[in-house]
């Protein structure tokens, strides 16, 4: 069995002539979509406009907490377009495939969203699963759930949070093609998207602080997931104005009520599923921080030293760029092989 995250990269690392072949089952085949009982949904419904922004100005962006703007129901919909929605579609054979605003490897989109809105004027106070299909949140709790949230809340005051979003990976939406390695790249997914919901924060200017340091089996028991078909990953707060009235909010905290079990069952993607040990053991590794590591920072996790590098910056005049929202909406993932050098400029942009 693996002792660290150090070893499960270096014996799941990419060797192309090493790697045991394996059939794939499709009559087994993963949703890609979670399946809810009933459940109180909520239509989200975007603006149709978006500040006119390239991606440049949002990677340099850095939002003022001082300066917070209110964050709506409304930019609430849009943030969710534009991180993770459903923009073309495409028949193949019987079943109909849709491109999503984030790529994922092989096209099985592990990651699934949670948004637990604390003080959003129009939303309940809960916990919510965004359905992508629909364009809706499904309503899993009601009520605050910010005492339950054990995260880093030392740059802000949590009555600064407006909202918080949780991002999760289903395992064996991945492990079905790529078995042990699947680790790999239901993180890789997940930090697309995350990067997706960034820009997104950026494009209103809604200050906000990302976070992996949280109690995992908190989080998943106030989602509805067991922490080994599906587990938490990550967390991002939203910091916005917030009503004067709300702030009397009542956050003490209290133990999640148990969800039903037609909830916490959802995250069954298949009739014949299997936990992969390598990849439980992986993600437990990586939810366990040594008390002396614990204001270390974060390590290296290569022996590898680099030497060579080159400034991104060019003297070439720029191509113009369409502003970033399009530019999202209008992702595809599409192979070009060519034997032709890439243009250095583009490489920059």
């Amino acid at each position: 069995m693996i002792q660290s995250a150090l070893e499960y990269h270096r014996i799941t690392s990419y060797k192309r002539h090493d790697m045991q072949p394996h059939f794939l089952d499709w009559n087994n085949t993963p949703r890609t979509y979670k399946t809810y009982p009933d459940l109180p949904s909520f239509s989200l419904a975007s603006t149709g406009s978006c500040p006119q922004k390239n991606i440049g100005e949002l990677l340099e962006f850095k939002a003022e907490k001082a300066g917070k703007p209110k964050f709506s129901v409304a930019t609430l919909s849009d943030v969710l377009l534009l991180s993770y929605a459903l923009t073309a579609k495409r028949q193949m054979a019987s079943q109909t495939m849709y491109y999503r605003s984030v790529p994922s490897a092989g096209a099985l989109y592990p990651t699934e969203l949670y948004v637990c809105p604390h003080q959003i004027e129009d939303l309940e106070p809960g916990v919510y699963y965004y359905d992508i299909h629909s364009f809706s949140l499904k309503q899993l709790r009601c009520g605050d759930s910010m005492p339950l949230m054990d995260t880093d809340q030392k740059t802000s005051p949590c009555d600064d949070v407006v909202a918080t979003i949780l991002l999760s990976g289903i395992f064996f939406r991945s492990s079905w093609k790529y078995r042990s390695r699947a680790f790999r790249y239901v993180s890789l997914d997940t930090g697309h998207l995350l990067e997706n919901i960034v820009l997104a924060l950026n494009l209103y200017a809604m200050p906000h602080t990302v976070s992996y340091s949280f109690d995992r089996d908190s989080l998943h028991d106030l989602i509805g997931v067991d922490g080994h078909r599906e587990a938490c990953f990550a967390s991002i707060q939203i910091y916005g104005q917030t009503e004067s009235q709300q702030q009397t909010l009542d956050r003490t905290a209290r133990d999640p009520v148990a969800l039903a079990a037609e909830i916490l069952d959802a995250s069954q993607v298949s009739t014949r599923e299997s936990v992969d040990e390598t990849i439980a053991t992986i993600y437990r590794l990586g939810s366990i921080v040594p008390e002396e590591n614990r204001a270390a920072g974060p390590g290296r996790v290569t022996d590898q030293k680099f030497s060579d590098s080159f400034l991104l910056a060019t003297q070439e005049e720029p191509d113009p760029i369409m502003p970033y929202a399009e530019s999202v909406l209008k992702r595809r993932s599409v192979r070009a092989y060519g034997s032709d050098p890439y243009p250095r400029h583009h490489m920059m942009q």
